[in-house]
């Protein structure tokens, strides 16, 4: 992650056209806001366009706007993204997902001129537009298979950055942890200073471990509770020993044993599970 962070801050003063690509919920719209916010251009000129909830011709209005007059509902001028977006930035995601008469178009946007016509029009306007499109598709391989344009995917990616999902990149679960749950206490007004302990020791492998470990112990816990005589004589004819009173069930069948807490204690889920993990449970022998 520090090489696609290193390749932001070069990038984002440059009026470069940037390609993100990664898997689904890797964070590419982040990257393209922070692509905005280190550019120096007006913050509220960050306009979004996400290509694959709009049809072929919506998606072309969309972009470049249209005329009064120039299909059926047209009752009206309407100005298109890249003008809205002119001085800032336009970002469009999943950029794979256009069809071909939109790629013609926009190849022309990102040439030199830097103009387009609207829907309808035909007096050229030129943008000042830094774009930043993403996908989440392999687009050299949509290249090879003709369903995309080479010379539109090489003015894309003039500058490529990739997004590696977090199954790579294991050792930035505790800061998303951290993250996570300082904007949950925000909300709940409550102080997370313990869990930011747990995660902090021992780094994502010893989390993970531990993690295992309490699995572990819950089903010898489980198997070991199925296998005692004394549930084989009081077992209920459906195979599950009976309950008793209306306490919940805890381990397959057998009754969760009150965990008390002691005096300033807060309720810790780590710690209530290795407490009914370890207790004893009353009448059994074990």
């Amino acid at each position: 992650m520090q090489e696609v962070f290193d390749t932001i801050k070069q990038v984002a003063p440059t009026r470069a056209t940037v390609l993100i690509t990664g898997e689904s919920g890797t964070g590419k719209e982040l990257v393209a806001q922070a692509l905005h916010a280190l550019s120096g251009r007006p913050k509220p000129k960050f306009v979004t366009v996400h290509c694959a909830a709009l049809s072929p011709q919506l998606l072309e209005s969309e972009l470049f706007g249209h005329e009064k007059g120039a299909f059926t509902g047209a009752s009206e001028r309407r100005i298109g993204r890249f003008e809205q977006a002119n001085g800032g930035t336009l970002f469009l995601d999943e950029i794979g997902e256009i069809d071909s008469t939109t790629q013609v178009k926009l190849l022309r946007v990102l040439g030199e001129e830097r103009a387009f016509e609207r829907v309808g029009g035909n007096t050229p306007i030129k943008v000042d537009v830094r774009l930043v499109a993403a996908t989440n598709r392999d687009l050299s391989r949509m290249v090879a298979e003709g369903k995309f344009r080479e010379d539109l995917f090489f003015r894309l990616s003039v500058v490529p950055i990739h997004m590696p999902p977090l199954r790579d990149r294991r050792e930035d679960i505790p800061l998303l942890v951290q993250a996570f749950l300082k904007q949950f206490a925000e909300g709940k007004r409550q102080a997370v200073s313990r869990a930011h302990g747990r995660c902090d020791a021992g780094g994502p492998a010893l989390f993970v471990e531990r993690k295992r470990a309490r699995v572990a112990d819950r089903d010898r816990a489980r198997r070991g509770a199925g296998h005692r005589p004394e549930d084989h004589a009081a077992r209920s004819p459906g195979g599950c020993p009976p309950r008793r009173g209306r306490a919940r069930a805890g381990v397959r069948g057998l009754p969760a044993p009150r965990v008390p807490l002691t005096r300033g204690e807060h309720f810790n889920l780590h710690v209530t599970e290795e407490r009914l993990i370890l207790r004893r449970p009353r009448g059994n022998r074990w």
